[in-house]
This record gives C-alpha cells, structure tokens and sequence, in this order.
C-alpha cells in the first residue's frame, strides 16, 4: 500500500511540475491536469478504456480537492 502510495505521489507531483514549467503558471488547473494524468497512468495496464475512466475520476477528485480547499 506504501508503494502504491509512493508512486501515486511521485507521478503526481512529476506531472504537476512540468505542468507549471511549461504553463508558466502555478494554479489550481495544474493540480487538476495531474490528477487526470496520473490516474490515467496508473490505470492503463487495464486498457484504454479503463485507463480514460480512472483519468476522469483523477480529475474529478483533484477538482473537488482544490475547491474544498479554496472555500476554507
């Protein structure tokens, strides 16, 4: 469970990096980008299909992350 953690964490933030570097900005999108990334990454062993899914369902989560984060 640590390592799948560790890998979430460390393609996340790989992926949020160079989002910023190539954006030139450092925004809630970034954050969302990444979450769709890394989910589709993560899940792509199980097919395209799968793997588009698992992206949507990063991004999503990421989305509602950074609004719950900004209202408080």
């Amino acid at each position: 469970m640590g390592g799948n953690f560790g890998l979430w964490g460390g393609i996340f933030a790989s992926v949020d990096c160079l989002l910023i570097y190539y954006r030139q900005k450092d925004d809630f999108l970034n954050a969302i980008g990444a979450g769709f990334v890394t989910g589709g990454v993560l899940a792509i062993r199980g097919g395209v299909s799968v793997a588009f899914k698992q992206a949507f369902i990063g991004g999503v989560m990421l989305a509602i992350i950074e609004v719950v984060g900004v209202a408080f």
